[in-house]
C-alpha cells in the first residue's frame, strides 16, 4: 500500500464541532487487498458517517444497521466481487474501532472520508480536539514515515472571540496560517501541516495525546438551537453558561471543594521524588479552604486508601493526616493507575452527597503502566470529577501528565525540585476553588413534551457549560426560560432567578443535532434496556456497541454480468441466492420509500417500519408490494416459496457445475475456510483418496477444517481451471487461512502430497 495522504477540516461553534477526515490511499499491489484501520473510541464523540469510493466507482455513503447483519453483508459483498465496509466495536478493545475494507481491487485509489461530531464542553472554556481520533492504518511505522497529514479549523462565534488558546503536543506540528477572517472577530481559521506523524500515531499501544483549541466568548446569556432534521422532528438545545460577575471580593473569595489526592508511591518515586510529592502533599493539607473535604490514596501495583471517605477539614484531621504523610515511602512496587482512580470514580455517589465541587489531584512521577486505561477513565468522568496534575521530579512522562489534565478539564504543572513547590500549590490551589452555584433548575414550555430526559448536575463551577437536550414533533419560535440557582455570599445561601424570552437560533436543516442528542441519551440514561438503544440507533443512524456503520462498492455492471455468464450461463433461473441478493439491495430504495417489504416474519407498511426492516436486512422474496395492494396474498407467496425452493434444490442436485457458486458461498469469507455441509461434503466423498492424504500430514496441526478448506481449493484448481480468475479473492482467503494455521503455504502442501 502507498502512502497515506491525509487531510482533516473541522468546523466548530459554539454548541458542536464537526470534522472530516479525508484519507486517500492506492492499492500498489497486483492483489485485492483487505484493510483494517483503528480509531481510538471516545463515548462523547460520535463517529457519524463515512463516505468511500474506490476507483471509478461512485462515492457510496454508509448505513447504521445491526451489527450482525452487517457481518453478513460484509462477506456476502466480498462474495460478489464488492468491496465492503464494515465499521464496528473491536471485540477485543471495548475503547477502540475498526474500519474492515474488504476486497480493494489490484492498482486502484482509495478515498474514504470520514465524519465526526460532538457537543463543544469544557470547565471553563469551548474546546476542541482534532487529532485524536485520526484513523490509524494497521500497517506499522513504514506508512506514516511516509504520510502526509494537513488540514483547517474553522472556529465559529455569535460573539467576539476574545481568546484563543492553542495547547499542542506535537513538536513539528506547523501552523501554516491563522486569522480573523472579519472585523468583528466571529470567525477564526487555522491551516496547520505535519511532516510526518510521530511513533504515537502508528504504535496502537501509544494513547494518541490531545490537541486542542480552546476558545472564550463576552455574553453571559443562555442560547437556544435548534435544527429541523431529516425525520420531520424539531430538535433543541438550550445551551447554558453560568458565568459569575466579577467583583472587588471575589479575588479574597476562597470557596470550600472536595480534594481526592493520589499520591504516586511506586518504586520509580524514590529518593527525591517522594520527598518533593510529600512534601507537597503536606502543603496542600494545610492551604486547603475552611469547609472543604479531603481524601489520601496513595498507588504503585495496587492502591492503598488511607481515608476511607472524605474527611472534614478541622484541626484533629489535619493533624492526623500530617503525621501519616511524613511515614510515606515509595514502596508500593509499580505504577498502575487506573485502580486508584477506578476506585473514585466507582464511589461517586459517596461524593456527591457533599454537595461541593470535585477535585483530583494528581501527584506522580508519570511512568504508569497502564496509561491508556487510565486516561479513558478521567475522560469518561470529566464531568463528575475535574483533574489536575503535577509531574514530579526531572524525568516524567510529560505526555501523561498533561494529557490528564487536559482530559481531566483541569490545569498541569511541573515540579523538579523544592524551590518553587509553594508558587505550584498556590496556584493549583487557586484554580480548584473556583466560584460556583448549586441546586440549579432550568425549565421552559420544552420540557413537557420533550420525548427524552434531561439530568442536571448538583454543582456548576464558574464559566461552566449546560447543554439540555429536546425532540419535539411540533416547532415553538419564542421559548420563556426561566433559570435558578443558589449562591453562596458571605457565606450566606441566597436563591437566584432569572427568566429570559429567546428565539432559537435556527440552524441549517440536517441530522447533526439529533444524532448528537440521541447519542448523549443513549450514553448517559441507564435506564434504557439495550433493546429500546438499538431501536433508537436505528432510527437516528447512530454507530453504537450492537450497531454497524456499512457500506458496499458495487463495482461495473459489466464485469458482474460477465461474471455471471461465464459461471452461471444464460438462464436466469439459475442465479444463486448469494448473487440475487443484489436485485434487492438495489430495490430497496424503492422499496423502503413507497412500498411494504416482506422481511421473513417482519411487514412493513409505513415509511419508519419500512425503513428499519429494509435496512436491516435484504427483502427474503422476489417482489415489494404497493402498500394495501390487493395483489399481496401472504399464503400463496409462502406456497410459491416453497415450490421454487423444491425446484431450485432439483436443479442444485442435478448440476453441481450450475451452482458451483453457491458452494462457494459458503466459505467464511472473513477468516477464509469452508466447514462441512451438504455441498462441501459431496466434494470431500469425490475427492475420499485426496483427502485422506491430506489429513495424514504430519506437524502441520491439520485439522478437519483446514483438510476440507485444502481439498476445496485442489477441487476448484482442478475441475474449474478457467473460473480461478473470477474467484481469485475466495482463494487468496482460503490460502491466507491455511498459512495462518499450518506456517505452511497451500503451493507447498499440494507439492508435498505429489498433487499438483
Amino acid at each position: 500500500m502507498s502512502k497515506v495522504i491525509t487531510e482533516i477540516n473541522s468546523t466548530v461553534n459554539e454548541l458542536f464541532a464537526k470534522s472530516l477526515v479525508t484519507q486517500k490511499f492506492s492499492n500498489t499491489t497486483e492483489n485485492p487487498l483487505e484493510l483494517k484501520i483503528y480509531l481510538n473510541k471516545s463515548d462523547k464523540l460520535l463517529f457519524s458517517s463515512f463516505i468511500c469510493k474506490i476507483g471509478d466507482s461512485i462515492e457510496v455513503k454508509s448505513k447504521v444497521i445491526k451489527k450482525e447483519k452487517a457481518e453478513v453483508k460484509y462477506t456476502d459483498s466480498i462474495a460478489k466481487g464488492n468491496a465492503a465496509i464494515f465499521v464496528s466495536q473491536d471485540p477485543e478493545n471495548e475503547n477502540r474501532t475498526i474500519i474492515n475494507m474488504g476486497n480493494i481491487p489490484p492498482k486502484n485509489d482509495v478515498i474514504l472520508i470520514t465524519e465526526f461530531i460532538h457537543f463543544v464542553e469544557a470547565t471553563e472554556k469551548y474546546e476542541f480536539e482534532f487529532f485524536r481520533n485520526l484513523p490509524i492504518f494497521k500497517g506499522g511505522e513504514d506508512i506514516y514515515q511516509n504520510s502526509e497529514l494537513k488540514g483547517k479549523v474553522q472556529i465559529m462565534a455569535k460573539n467576539e472571540i476574545i481568546n484563543i488558546e492553542k495547547k499542542i503536543l506535537m513538536n513539528n506540528l506547523k501552523i501554516t496560517e491563522e486569522k480573523y477572517e472579519n472585523d468583528k472577530k466571529t470567525k477564526y481559521i487555522i491551516l496547520y501541516e505535519i511532516d510526518k506523524l510521530p511513533e504515537f500515531y502508528w504504535n496502537r499501544q501509544e494513547y494518541i495525546p490531545c490537541s486542542k483549541i480552546f476558545f472564550d466568548s463576552l455574553d453571559n446569556k443562555p442560547f437556544i438551537y435548534r435544527q429541523e432534521s431529516s425525520l420531520k422532528e424539531n430538535n433543541y438545545v438550550i445551551h447554558y453558561r453560568y458565568k459569575k460577575e466579577k467583583t472587588e471580593k471575589d479575588e479574597e473569595e476562597f470557596h470550600p471543594a472536595i480534594f481526592i489526592f493520589l499520591l504516586d508511591q511506586s518504586g520509580s518515586m524514590s529518593g527525591s521524588r517522594i520527598t518533593i510529592a510529600s512534601k507537597a502533599l503536606e502543603l496542600f493539607i494545610q492551604s486547603l479552604p475552611a469547609g472543604s473535604y479531603y481524601q489520601i490514596i496513595g498507588f504503585g501495583s495496587d492502591y492503598k486508601v488511607y481515608d476511607d471517605s472524605p474527611k472534614e477539614y478541622n484541626l484533629d484531621n489535619i493533624k492526623k493526616s500530617l503525621e501519616m504523610i511524613k511515614k510515606l515511602s515509595a514502596n508500593l512496587g509499580g505504577t498502575n493507575i487506573e485502580g486508584p482512580l477506578k476506585y473514585v470514580y466507582d464511589s461517586n455517589d459517596k461524593y456527591e452527597k457533599i454537595k461541593l465541587p470535585r477535585n483530583i489531584i494528581l501527584l506522580t512521577d508519570g511512568e504508569a503502566w497502564d496509561k491508556e486505561k487510565g486516561l479513558i477513565l478521567i475522560e469518561k468522568n470529566n464531568s463528575k470529577f475535574t483533574l489536575h496534575s503535577i509531574g514530579i521530579g526531572d524525568d516524567f512522562d510529560e505526555g501523561l501528565i498533561k494529557n490528564s489534565a487536559l482530559l481531566g478539564r483541569g490545569n498541569y504543572n511541573f515540579c523538579k525540585n523544592l524551590e518553587n513547590l509553594n508558587n505550584i500549590i498556590a496556584s493549583e490551589i487557586n484554580k480548584a476553588t473556583s466560584s460556583y452555584v448549586s441546586n440549579i433548575h432550568i425549565k421552559s414550555e420544552l420540557d413537557d413534551k420533550n420525548k427524552i430526559k434531561n439530568s442536571l448536575p448538583n454543582i456548576l463551577r464558574n464559566n461552566s457549560l449546560i447543554n439540555l437536550y429536546y425532540i419535539l414533533d411540533n416547532n415553538i419560535d419564542t421559548i420563556n426560560l426561566n433559570i435558578k440557582y443558589d449562591d453562596k455570599e458571605n457565606d450566606k445561601e441566597k436563591t437566584i432567578e432569572k427568566k429570559y424570552e429567546i428565539i432559537p437560533e435556527l440552524l441549517e436543516k440536517g441530522d447533526d443535532l439529533s444524532k448528537l442528542i440521541i447519542y448523549n441519551y443513549i450514553n448517559n440514561d441507564k435506564n434504557i434496556s439495550e433493546e429500546e438503544k438499538i431501536k433508537l440507533a436505528l432510527k437516528y443512524q447512530i454507530f453504537m456497541k450492537n450497531t454497524s456503520l456499512f457500506a458496499e462498492v458495487a463495482f461495473s455492471e459489466k464485469i458482474t454480468e460477465e461474471m455471471k455468464l461465464k459461471i452461471l450461463g444464460n438462464k436466469e433461473d439459475n442465479v444463486i441466492p448469494i448473487l440475487r441478493r443484489e436485485e434487492y439491495y438495489e430495490r430497496d430504495e424503492m422499496c423502503c420509500a413507497d412500498m411494504a417489504c416482506d422481511d421473513e416474519d417482519e411487514y412493513c407498511y409505513d415509511d419508519d417500519d419500512a425503513d428499519e426492516c429494509c435496512m436491516s436486512s435484504p427483502p427474503a422474496k422476489d417482489y415489494c408490494y404497493e402498500k394495501g395492494s390487493s395483489n399481496y396474498d401472504k399464503e400463496s407467496d409462502e406456497k410459491q416459496e416453497k415450490k421454487e425452493a423444491i425446484k431450485q434444490e432439483e436443479k442444485s442436485n442435478g448440476n453441481e457445475k450450475e451452482n458451483i457458486m453457491e458452494m462457494v458461498g459458503t466459505q467464511n469469507f472473513v477468516e477464509g475456510y469452508w466447514e462441512e455441509n451438504e455441498r462441501t461434503k459431496k466434494i470431500k466423498t469425490k475427492y475420499e483418496k485426496e483427502y485422506e492424504q491430506i489429513k495424514g500430514i504430519k506437524d502441520k496441526n491439520m485439522n478437519d477444517t483446514i483438510a476440507l478448506t485444502i481439498l476445496i481449493i485442489y477441487f476448484l484448481n482442478k475441475e474449474y481451471p478457467d473460473l480461478i480468475s473470477e474467484l481469485i479473492m475466495i482463494i487468496k482467503k482460503a490460502k491466507q487461512f491455511i498459512l495462518k494455521q499450518t506456517k505452511d503455504s497451500y503451493d507447498n502442501i499440494i507439492k508435498e502430497l505429489g498433487l499438483n
